[in-house]
């Protein structure tokens, strides 16, 4: 066990070396080529605002746009949301901020969650939507359930779990298999992983998830 620890340790030393060695490569080839990258477009962006004479941005840009709204808020990252706290920071001016916190915990493109913390303490109003247009009643309730088992689920403190109501009508769109409605909503959990660590690797639970998942539509699409 002490010999598979030291290999992992090891083997993420060096995937964390070569992450660096190829960015930094990245960045020297892309200046020789004089091209800039989406991320590098953010990074130098935000270097500006903070260096000398980033005020002088700041206003030209102001003078341009009073209004800004960013939509998927919870994919921000720290630059993104430097970048717009700086450049929308007048009286004068007015930063819309719409997104889901619980998406920003995966990480999904980059998005971070403490950003979007950080975000939320500085907005002056806040606003959530009550009713779900997207889902049927059942599995909105499902949820809702689900996630007021207690009272801080997703950890973070200043993460709640906000239940909506149904909007859509429940005698529409109805799953049903043999005339019999289908639960709305059903938890799978993987038997405990017969590896060393007695856990599942990311690349072997996707292929158990996948596997299990394709069963369950032949065995509905086979009655």
């Amino acid at each position: 066990d002490a010999l598979w620890v030291y290999s992992q340790k090891v083997s993420l030393l060096l995937r964390r070396a070569l992450a660096e060695e190829l960015q930094q490569n990245l960045d020297t080839r892309l200046q020789q080529l004089n091209i800039m990258s989406h991320d590098s477009l953010i990074i130098r962006t935000a270097e500006a605002l903070s260096n000398t004479g980033g005020e002088l941005l700041v206003a030209a840009i102001s003078e341009q746009y009073r209004v800004a709204l960013i939509d998927e808020f919870q994919d921000t990252d720290q630059n993104q949301w430097h970048i717009f706290s700086h450049l929308f920071a007048a009286p004068e001016q007015y930063l819309y901020l719409i997104g889901d916190p619980k998406q920003a915990i995966y990480k999904f493109r980059g998005a971070d969650i403490h950003t979007y913390l950080q975000a939320k303490q500085q907005a002056q109003h806040h606003y959530t939507l009550g009713q779900n247009w997207r889902s049927h009643p059942d599995l909105v309730q499902a949820i809702n359930q689900v996630f007021t088992q207690c009272d801080n689920p997703f950890v973070f403190a200043g993460l709640k779990f906000n239940p909506v109501q149904p909007a859509l009508d429940a005698a529409q769109g109805t799953l049903v298999q043999d005339d019999q409605p289908l639960a709305p909503l059903a938890l799978w959990q993987l038997a405990e992983s017969d590896s060393s660590s007695g856990y599942w690797s990311n690349g072997k639970a996707a292929e158990e998830i996948k596997i299990a998942v394709t069963n369950e539509i032949l065995n509905l699409l086979n009655g």
